[in-house]
């Protein structure tokens, strides 16, 4: 580039920095969109009419924050199924804690290998955790058996964009133990069509869910910092918490902003047996 090319093009640079269309512009985004937030999964379930006489499995229940929500919101009986058992004693705590544990049973297992018999539940949840999982054809098969003639399958996942530097995505998915197929919405599809479920509706949650938690509660900048901080103190921090701690930590906080940002996009699912 010349200098005088070059002349010119800081002056198209700052012009659209410091004139007054870009005080405008700023202005603009400084107003919320009205994100929606991780509640429309609720909703959902709310349109498709369950209540105290279905059964719902949550598939990798976790801490059991959805089992007991799902209970609490809709009177519906839960079985949550979990690999860790860590996982577990706590999923039984804030059941009780929350007064649903008369609703909301916990398994240990893998839903790889679902131990239900046929047509049990009328709906499955999964939540962010299919990602994890080595065969997703077989889950989902699991989740197509275990399901009533009308039931319903509600899957929320997350997917790479073409924003997601290849660098970034390998220390995300080897920290976070990830499928690295798992992220790509073809493969996951094709996974669970192979195994005879259909969409139903599928919606693109983008950034929505952590623009809200931004707006509501600062969420992404505590985690900008948080990662500042982990990268000032990681010596201390690895001494002291070890260093799959420091890289589980970071990965996390990095997925977060990496959705709010567009590298990475969730996508809510409902499926229905073909």
């Amino acid at each position: 580039m010349t200098t005088d090319n070059n002349r010119e093009r800081m002056e198209s640079i700052y012009r659209h920095l410091w004139s007054p269309g870009a005080a405008e512009l700023l202005a603009q985004l400084d107003k919320s969109l009205n994100p929606r937030s991780s509640e429309m999964l609720y909703a959902i379930v709310k349109g498709l009419g369950i209540n105290r006489s279905h059964t719902v499995l949550d598939a990798g229940s976790g801490l059991g924050i959805y089992s007991c929500g799902l209970a609490s919101k809709f009177g519906c009986h839960v079985v949550g199924i979990d690999i860790a058992e860590n996982n577990l004693e706590m999923a039984c705590a804030r059941a009780k804690a929350e007064r649903v544990d008369k609703l909301v049973t916990f398994q240990q297992g893998n839903i790889q290998s679902l131990p239900y018999e046929d047509a049990v539940f009328d709906l499955v949840w999964c939540r962010d955790m299919l990602v994890h999982v080595h065969d997703l054809q077989q889950a989902f098969s699991g989740f197509a058996r275990v399901l009533k003639p009308n039931g319903v399958a509600l899957i929320h996942t997350t997917f790479a964009t073409n924003l997601m530097e290849h660098k970034e995505a390998i220390r995300l998915y080897e920290s976070l133990g990830i499928v690295p197929a798992n992220m790509y919405s073809a493969y996951f599809e094709d996974a669970f069509r192979a195994a005879g479920l259909q969409v139903r509706s599928s919606e693109p949650i983008g950034s929505e869910w952590l623009e809200y938690s931004e707006e509501q509660q600062a969420r992404s900048s505590k985690e900008l910092l948080h990662i500042a901080r982990m990268r000032r103190l990681k010596g201390r921090i690895v001494a002291e918490f070890g260093q799959e701690a420091y890289d589980v930590i970071l990965a996390v906080d990095l997925w977060h902003l990496y959705l709010l940002i567009g590298k990475l996009s969730s996508t809510i699912y409902t499926l229905r047996k073909l």
